[in-house]
């Protein structure tokens, strides 16, 4: 009985992140014909550990220069996480782009994001709400956002690939 009810707990807390994805506005029928997306990422609305992101790009010297490194493991990680339905790229010849919208990252890499999709007008086709990507435990602060990233990109390209 206490297996049955730890295999219980243990399920629903992992379950927790992807059942907080949700497409809030539109559809993801807009990918069923396209194969790829650029992607870019927002961070004007962010609090990164507790600052803003001008805050932030004060205290932490290198972030200015991590941030590509940032943005290409959050894009490799969706696009395998996607099974090869979507690769994600920048500048890559394609009608849609999806943008991160990074909420927060927390002290330990945490990301908390929503995601939107656009086509070649900038009208909006989806928005997905509620993107959480777990952070690291160890490392350098910049290291742990881009495991937060990698995380990121994992949660959004499985959702993807579950919802098409």
């Amino acid at each position: 009985m206490r297996n049955k009810i730890l295999f219980l707990l243990t399920a629903a807390i992992f379950s927790i992140p992807a059942m907080s994805q949700q497409v809030t506005e539109g559809s993801l029928e807009c990918l069923k014909n396209e194969h790829n997306l650029n992607l870019t990422i927002d961070y004007s609305e962010a609090i990164i550990h507790y600052m803003t992101e001008t805050a932030f790009a004060e205290y932490e010297k290198d972030w200015n220069v991590d941030q590509k490194e940032i943005l290409l493991k959050l894009m490799e990680s969706a696009t395998e996480n996607t099974k090869g339905l979507i690769t994600f790229g920048i500048d890559i010849p394609s009608k849609l782009s999806i943008t991160i919208i990074v909420h927060s990252i927390q002290t330990n890499g945490t990301w908390s994001s929503s995601a939107i999709i656009t086509n070649d007008k900038k009208e909006t086709l989806c928005r997905i709400d509620g993107i959480i990507g777990k952070g690291g435990r160890i490392g350098s602060v910049l290291n742990l956002i881009k495991d937060g990233s990698k995380s990121t990109g994992k949660a959004l390209g499985k959702f993807i690939e579950n919802s098409i």
